[in-house]
């Protein structure tokens, strides 16, 4: 598909979420949706909405590019208040209805073996000093 999947540690806080959303140059997040069985784990929806609410971007730090915010299920986000970030809303349903299951040939061309596949964010110490890919992500939350 010519995407990157970043998993995303559901127990991350608005900190640890904004910072791998931006390393990650992210422009689609798939996350349970409101009133999702999977709140019980962690309020993906209330630290999201945290994050893009406190967003403040330092010079030299990575912007935030997220664009797309999917759930994957229970109820869709309508909007995220106090957030100046507009993202466009899907559900994984929806997306799946609508999708064709032939790839277009102008994604399959520029798609190599040797591209990168995943980014793995870790508690190590040394992941503040990866670069940023400049390539579309996708990230599961």
């Amino acid at each position: 598909m010519g995407v990157i999947l970043c998993t995303i540690n559901p127990y991350y806080q608005k900190g640890e979420l904004m910072y791998a959303l931006k390393k990650g140059g992210v422009k689609a997040l798939f996350m349970p949706g409101s009133g999702s069985p999977q709140e019980v784990v962690s309020q993906f929806g209330k630290i999201l909405a945290e994050g893009l609410a406190s967003d403040r971007t330092k010079e030299g730090e990575d912007e935030l590019i997220l664009e797309y915010l999917v759930t994957i299920d229970g109820a869709s986000y309508d909007a995220f208040p106090g957030t100046k970030r507009p993202l466009k809303m899907h559900t994984l349903a929806k997306l799946k209805q609508n999708s064709s299951p032939v790839l277009d040939r102008a994604v399959t061309d520029v798609v190599s073996p040797d591209d990168t596949a995943i980014i793995m964010f870790t508690s190590g110490t040394t992941g503040t000093k990866a670069k940023t890919l400049n390539r579309f992500c996708i990230c599961i939350f």
